[in-house]
């Protein structure tokens, strides 16, 4: 026996030092008398310093009253309580801090003395395991999305939440006898099973897919479906989140028809419409744009509005517009011309009106282009201003030939008579001799005023000896009246251009050079006519009074270049002109050369 109690008391010790619960032995009078490891190190106390300790010690302040008359209690009518009745008490470390603690007593009489043993266990994760198992309870139960679970052996229902029970009409009973595809319309196991499939060869653990719900009472509604598969205390379980998707269905059909009603509008208009992005795609494009490119719908959208649609000798140009349009750096360009390519490669000239739409930051996003075909309208403009440019030329060389062949030789008859008549008049009186003297001097003026007005309608030297000579003699002329000092300048000109770019030219520079004299108040004039591998340049700059361009047409400056402009559009050019007050001007004008069609 007494071996037998040796080793007893060997392994009770030992149970007693290594357990992982707190034990503490308290005698009548509420002193500690023993307390293994475990407790001492939880409460934060040294090996044995709580021997010969009060009870409450280890209680808060706040309890310590009651929990003295509870220990009296039990010392009174002793009874062993095991842990899990769901009693929490708290202890008090030594520290001041508090933490939940689950306590088992039970009690002992050892040499006519009686002792309590309390095994204590801390449940601080357990309660708050407690509370975050309530909260994923209340969180799953009032959510306001239906969540199914799934069992995955049987592929029925197992838990719902109200959501999900409110939204089918079915009680959780009735539910747990259905599957997912017993409440999706037209879907049967197979199907359902094919959707699934991805999660049950574990390739993924989330499918998402939009589906159509039957109600108990046969009613429907659309769907869209988050079905997942999770690990809950080691098992695979699938999960079905169901969002109700009925507003937003009827807002993209509602969509859907005001698109379609607004495309009819834009299809019936006589206007070309489009819609490009940011990233210069199509977004839009009506039926009257479609018809004029020569494309399906099909075949525009999404395409780079840019490469395929606007032909090269002008992309660049255009493009770079566009682009500045969407980063904000020019304002909206709200109208403008340019050309367009068809998918016959014919070039059609359009007159944009543009808008650029911006988000809610005020970022520009796209442009909304209408446009008008204008290229018969162009042709027309240009064959009239064509005609009135040839009758004017005409009428030119009519009224020169006029002068030269009737009034010049008239004149010529009446000078060859007043010679005839020199000889008596020298011996005339001295009034009749001045009188003479001055029909000769009115006579010789009027002779060179009619070859001026002559050559100006139509020099010869133009037709005989080409452009070049023709505007050296033009300049030599205004150079001769010491008015001005006009400067004359040619680099590259290697090809006398044909008739019309020759006479337009000429009339163009003649327009500028009269203009300047008459308005600019100039000193010097530069005049230069430079040839390109494409184009023709010529340039008149003066160090004149200069104007404003923009407020030209207000002024007497308006006619003349109203007519040069004339000009250069019917010889395809453009035309600019570098002007301020008191900062002289300069205008450029580029004829394009003629291409080998136009030969």
């Amino acid at each position: 026996m007494s071996q037998l109690t040796t080793v007893g008391k060997s392994i009770f010790e030992s149970i007693f030092h290594s357990s992982t619960l707190g034990i503490l032995v308290v005698n009548e009078q509420g002193t500690i008398v023993a307390a293994n490891p475990h407790l001492e190190q939880r409460f934060g106390y040294e090996p044995n310093e709580l021997l010969e300790q009060p009870l409450e010690t280890l209680v808060p302040i706040a309890f310590q009253n009651i929990h003295q008359q509870l220990r009296k209690g039990f010392f009174a009518h002793p009874q062993a309580r095991p842990m899990g009745h769901g009693r929490y008490l708290y202890g008090q470390c030594k520290n001041g801090t508090e933490f939940p603690i689950e306590v088992s007593l039970c009690y002992a009489e050892l040499e006519n003395q009686r002792y309590a043993i309390a095994y204590l266990s801390d449940v601080t994760e357990k309660q708050e395991a407690g509370r975050l198992n309530i909260l994923l309870t209340r969180l799953f139960q009032e959510s306001l999305h239906a969540t199914y679970v799934i069992d995955t052996s049987t592929l029925r229902f197992v838990r719902a939440n109200q959501a999900a029970l409110d939204s089918l009409g079915y009680s959780l009973p009735e539910l747990r006898q259905l599957h997912p595809w017993d409440i999706k319309l037209d879907t049967n196991q197979a199907v359902f099973q094919q959707i699934i499939a991805p999660i049950l060869t574990e390739e993924v653990s989330k499918v998402t897919f939009e589906t159509t719900f039957v109600r108990k009472d046969g009613t429907t509604f659309p769907v869209e479906v988050h079905f997942q598969a999770f690990q809950h205390n080691h098992t695979r379980v699938f999960m079905q989140i169901v969002l109700d998707i009925s507003e937003r269905k009827q807002t993209e059909q509602r969509l859907i028809r005001e698109k379609e009603i607004a495309q009819r509008y834009l299809d019936v208009a006589n206007a070309i419409f489009v819609l490009i992005n940011e990233d210069q795609t199509v977004a839009l494009i009506n039926q009257k744009g479609c018809e004029l490119l020569g494309y399906s719908e099909q075949e525009i959208i999404g395409k780079n509005w840019f490469n395929h649609f606007i032909p090269q000798r002008v992309r660049e140009e255009i493009l770079a517009i566009f682009n500045q349009a969407m980063a904000g750096q020019v304002s909206p360009i709200e109208y403008v011309e340019n050309w367009i390519l068809t998918r016959d490669k014919e070039e059609r000239l359009i007159e944009w009106h543009n808008t650029i739409l911006r988000d809610d930051c005020g970022k520009p996003t796209a442009t909304l282009s209408s446009g008008i075909d204008i290229t018969n309208k162009r042709k027309a403009e240009q064959a009239v201003n064509q005609a009135l440019v040839e009758g004017q030329e005409a009428e030119r060389r009519r009224v020169a030939q006029e002068l030269h062949d009737g009034l010049s030789q008239s004149l010529t008859a009446i000078r060859l008579h007043l010679n005839a008549f020199e000889s008596d008049v020298a011996h005339s009186a001295k009034k009749n001799q001045e009188a003479f003297e001055k029909l000769k001097h009115i006579l010789q003026t009027t002779t060179q005023e009619v070859k001026d007005i002559s050559r100006d309608l139509m020099p010869s030297v133009l037709r005989d000896y080409g452009l070049v000579k023709a505007l050296q003699f033009l300049c030599q002329t205004v150079d001769d009246t010491n008015q001005v000092k006009l400067h004359f300048q040619t680099y590259g000109l290697t090809q006398e251009p044909d008739e019309s770019r020759k006479v337009g030219l000429y009339r163009i520079a003649q327009e500028l050079i009269n203009n300047t004299l008459k308005h600019a108040q100039a000193q010097k004039i530069d005049l230069q006519l430079i040839e390109h591998p494409d184009s023709i340049v010529l340039s008149v700059e003066d160090n004149g009074r200069g104007f404003t361009p923009s407020e030209s047409k207000e002024h007497s400056h308006g006619f003349g270049l109203k007519n040069i402009e004339t000009r250069v559009k019917l010889l395809s050019g453009t035309f600019t002109i570098d002007s301020s007050p008191k900062q002289g001007t300069l205008v450029t004008v580029e004829i394009p050369k003629p291409t080998n069609e136009q030969h």
